[in-house]
C-alpha cells in the first residue's frame, strides 16, 4: 500500500541528473539511494586536507518528481575515510537547512574484523508532485569560508562513539561505558590538546588523559551511567553541540551531558554541562570522598609531575606528584570558578575549570571539593564531596558547567589553568545587551530574533564567540555585522555560517564569531532576501553587494543604507530596514540621521554622483569622495558647490520634511 509506495516503485535512475559523482539508484535491503562521489582519493587524506582547507567535494544533483511526491533517504559516499561533515547546499552554494550527520571509519587501526574506510552522509530529501528539485551535495574537510569547521560524526554503526574535530584534527570522542582504567569508567576516550606540536605523519595530537562522569560504590557495587540516547542539537559546521542522556546502574538518578564545541585556533576547549538528579536514596560506601565521584579525569602510560588546584583562599597550588596513594582527599577548592588539573605529563598538560555549580547532596547545599589519587605513573583527579560520609536522597541534584582544556605547549604550571579561569569563568562570555530581540542564553550566545533581526553587545571569551541566532522566518541569506561593518566569512561563497531549523517553525543561524578577551562586540544579525532568489553575496571593498540573475525585490535590514532603493530609519534604533527592486543591490558610504522616523530613497549612486529623496531626516553625509575635489550640491533646485577636505566627506543639514538632494563632482 501507501507505506511502501517507494520501496515498490522506486524513483528511476532518468529521474536523476548528477555531476561529479555517480547515481547509484535505489538499495533495497537498505531502503536508501545511493549516490558516490567522483574525487581524487589521495587529495582527501588527512595532510592534504589540512594542507589545502578550501578544498571540498561538490556533488550537484537535480531530481525529477514524476507524477507523485517522492520522499528519499539518500546515502552519499565521499570514498574517504576522514569525513568530517557534510552539508546541503543549493544551486549557488547557499547551506540548506538540513542536518546531516556523517559517520565514517578511519581505517588502519584495526579495531574491527573489516576495517575499510568509508565517509558517508544520510539526509532526506522531499520533491513534490510533478516538480524539479535541484542542490548540492557538500563534502567538507578543513574549512567552512574562512575558519575551521566544527562537527560531530559518528564512528561506524554498531557502537555509540561520537567523534569531533575541528577541521580533520580531532579533539574529543564521547561514548557508553566501555572503558575503564584505575578503576573508574571514561566516556571521552580521546582528549586531544590543539596546541602543541602535531604528528609528524597526520595533523593530530596526542591523547593522555581521559575525564568520565558520574560514578560512585553503593551496596557493595561499582554504579556508573548507562547510555539511553542522545538528542543532537547542532551537528556541523559552525558548532557541535548535542546532550547525552543517561541512567545509573543503580537506576537511582538520571544523568544528562551536553557538549558544545565550536572552531577555535589557539587551543581545544570543550564545554561541558552535566545534571544529575537522584530519584531515589543513596549510601555511598566507604570514604566517599574516594568512593563518589562527580566528575572524573583518568590518566595512564605516562607520568604527571605536578597537581595544580584553586584553592578555597583562591590562590593557585602546585604540588609534586610522589610515589603513594592519595596524599589529597576532599582537599577544598576555590567557589568562584576553580579549576582541577595535572601538569607535566611529558609535555601534555590538562585541567577542568569549574564555571558554574548547583544543586545539593545529602540535602545540603552542594560545595565544590577535589580528590586526586596517586599511584606509581599515574594521576587521577575528580570532584567529590568533602566529607567522609555521604547518603544521598531523593531529590538531591548537582548541575555544573565545565571547561576541559588539555595543552601542550610549554608553559608554568597553572598559567594557563589561570588565564582561562578569567576568560571563561570571572570574565566569561555574556551577552551585556540587547537592542533587538530577546536574550535566550549567555553561552552560547542565544538570541531571539525579532522582525528578522538581532542586535546586541557580548564581552568575555577569547578567540571565537558562538552566536545562535533564531527566529527567522526563511533559510537564506543571513548576515553578521560587528557595528556598521559586515562580516564576510564566505570562501566558496554561501559558506561561513550554519543553518537549521529553530524548533518553532522558524530557522536559526549559528556563526563562528572572532573574538578577543578584553573586547566588547555589537553584533548585529540580519537577513537579506530576494523574490527572485540571491545568487551572489559579495564584497565590494567592504560594502556588501547582493546579486540575483532573475531580479526580484531585495528587502533586509542592515546598520547602514542600502541602493537603490527604500531605506527606512528610526531614531535610536541600530538597523535600517531596505527594499528595492532590481538585479543588484549594495551598501553604500552615505548616512543618515533620522529624527523620529525618516526615509532615504536612493534613487542613484555610482563614483560620480548621487540622487536621492528624503523624509523626516535631519542631516545627510556623502563619504569616501575623492579628496581635496568640488563637489556640486543640489537640495530642491538651489545648487551651490563644495570643496570636499582630507577626509572625503560632504555632509548637510536639512529642513523638517522631503527634500530631494542631489550631489556630482564639478567638471575640471
Amino acid at each position: 500500500g501507501a507505506t511502501f509506495r517507494e520501496e515498490l516503485d522506486p524513483l528511476p535512475a532518468s529521474s536523476v541528473e548528477v555531476r561529479n559523482g555517480h547515481w547509484l539508484g535505489y538499495d533495497a535491503p537498505s531502503g536508501l539511494y545511493l549516490v558516490d562521489s567522483i574525487a581524487q582519493g589521495s587529495a582527501y587524506s588527512f595532510n592534504t586536507a589540512y594542507d589545502n582547507p578550501l578544498r571540498r567535494q561538490s556533488v550537484p544533483i537535480r531530481i525529477q518528481a514524476g507524477d507523485r511526491a517522492r520522499h528519499l533517504t539518500v546515502r552519499a559516499a565521499s570514498r574517504a575515510g576522514i569525513l568530517p561533515a557534510t552539508v546541503l547546499a543549493d544551486d549557488n552554494g547557499f547551506m540548506l537547512p538540513t542536518p546531516i550527520l556523517s559517520c565514517k571509519n578511519f581505517a588502519g587501526e584495526r579495531e574491527e574484523p573489516d576495517d575499510s574506510a568509508f565517509g558517508e552522509a544520510y539526509f532526506p530529501v522531499d520533491v513534490p508532485a510533478n516538480t524539479t528539485h535541484s542542490f548540492q551535495i557538500l563534502h567538507v574537510f578543513q574549512n567552512w569560508g574562512n575558519h575551521m569547521l566544527q562537527q560531530v560524526t559518528s564512528i561506524r554503526f554498531f557502537h555509540i562513539y561520537w567523534h569531533l574535530s575541528q577541521g580533520v584534527s580531532e579533539t574529543t570522542c564521547f561514548t557508553i561505558p566501555w572503558m575503564r582504567m584505575n578503576d573508574a569508567y571514561v566516556r571521552v576516550p580521546d582528549y586531544r590538546p590543539y596546541s602543541g606540536p602535531f604528528w609528524p605523519g597526520q595533523p593530530q595530537h596526542d591523547c593522555r588523559q581521559w575525564p568520565g562522569l558520574l560514578q560512585y560504590r553503593a551496596d557493595g557495587k561499582d554504579v556508573h551511567a548507562v547510555y539511553e540516547k542522545t538528542v543532537f542539537e547542532s551537528i556541523a559546521p559552525c558548532m557541535a553541540r548535542f546532550t547525552m542522556h543517561f541512567r545509573t546502574s543503580d537506576d537511582a538518578a538520571r544523568i544528562a551531558m551536553t557538549v558544545t564545541e565550536f572552531p577555535q585556533a589557539d587551543e581545544m576547549r570543550t564545554f561541558l554541562t552535566v545534571r544529575y538528579e537522584w530519584l531515589k536514596n543513596v549510601a555511598i560506601d566507604g570514604d566517599a570522598r574516594r568512593n563518589f565521584r562527580w566528575f572524573n579525569v583518568n590518566t595512564l602510560r605516562k607520568p604527571v609531575a605536578k597537581l595544580m588546584w584553586l584553592d578555597e583562599k583562591g590562590q593557585t597550588q602546585i604540588q609534586d606528584v610522589v610515589p603513594g596513594d592519595e596524599p589529597l582527599l576532599g582537599t577544598p577548592l576555590g567557589t568562584d570558578a576553580p579549576f582541577l588539573g595535572t601538569h607535566g605529563q611529558e609535555g601534555y598538560h590538562a585541567f577542568t575549570l569549574l564555571r558554574r555549580l548547583v544543586g545539593q547532596v545529602g540535602g545540603e547545599e552542594l560545595t565544590a571539593f577535589a580528590s586526586a589519587r596517586f599511584r606509581k605513573g599515574t594521576s587521577d583527579s575528580w570532584f567529590t564531596v568533602g566529607k567522609a560520609e555521604l547518603a544521598i536522597k531523593a531529590g538531591d541534584t548537582i548541575e555544573a558547567d565545565l571547561l576541559l582544556m588539555p595543552h601542550a605547549e610549554p608553559t608554568e604550571p597553572g598559567a594557563l589553568a589561570e588565564r582561562e579561569r578569567i576568560r571563561y569563568g570571572t570574565d566569561g562570555p555574556r551577552v551585556t545587551k540587547v537592542d533587538v530581540g530577546r536574550k535566550l542564553g549567555d553561552f552560547p550566545v542565544h538570541i531571539q530574533a525579532e522582525g528578522e533581526a538581532a542586535a546586541f553587545t557580548v564581552e568575555g571569551g577569547h578567540q571565537t564567540t558562538p552566536i545562535i541566532a533564531e527566529g527567522f522566518s526563511h533559510w537564506s541569506f543571513p548576515m553578521l555585522w560587528e557595528g556598521s561593518v559586515w562580516l564576510d566569512q564566505q570562501a566558496h561563497g554561501g559558506d561561513g555560517y550554519q543553518v537549521n531549523p529553530d524548533g518553532k517553525g522558524g530557522y536559526r543561524f549559528i556563526f563562528a564569531a572572532p573574538m578577543r578577551h578584553g573586547q566588547t562586540r555589537h553584533w548585529r544579525v540580519t537577513r537579506a532576501h530576494c523574490t527572485g532568489d540571491i545568487d551572489q553575496v559579495s564584497d565590494r571593498n567592504g560594502f556588501p553587494e547582493l546579486v540575483s540573475t532573475k531580479g526580484g525585490t531585495f528587502t533586509l535590514k542592515a546598520p547602514i543604507l542600502f541602493a537603490p532603493g527604500t531605506n527606512r530609519l528610526q531614531a535610536g534604533s541600530p538597523l535600517i530596514a531596505f527594499a528595492g527592486e532590481g538585479k543588484t543591490v549594495r551598501g553604500v558610504p552615505i548616512s543618515a540621521e533620522a529624527k523620529g522616523e525618516g526615509q532615504v530613497q536612493i534613487l542613484r549612486y555610482d563614483e560620480t554622483g548621487a540622487e536621492v529623496a528624503t523624509t523626516g531626516i535631519k542631516r545627510l553625509s556623502f563619504a569616501r569622495l575623492a579628496r581635496f575635489a568640488t563637489y556640486e550640491l543640489m537640495i530642491d533646485g538651489a545648487a551651490r558647490t563644495h570643496r570636499v577636505g582630507n577626509n572625503g566627506t560632504l555632509a548637510t543639514d536639512l529642513e523638517p520634511g522631503t527634500h530631494r538632494v542631489q550631489f556630482r563632482r564639478a567638471q575640471r
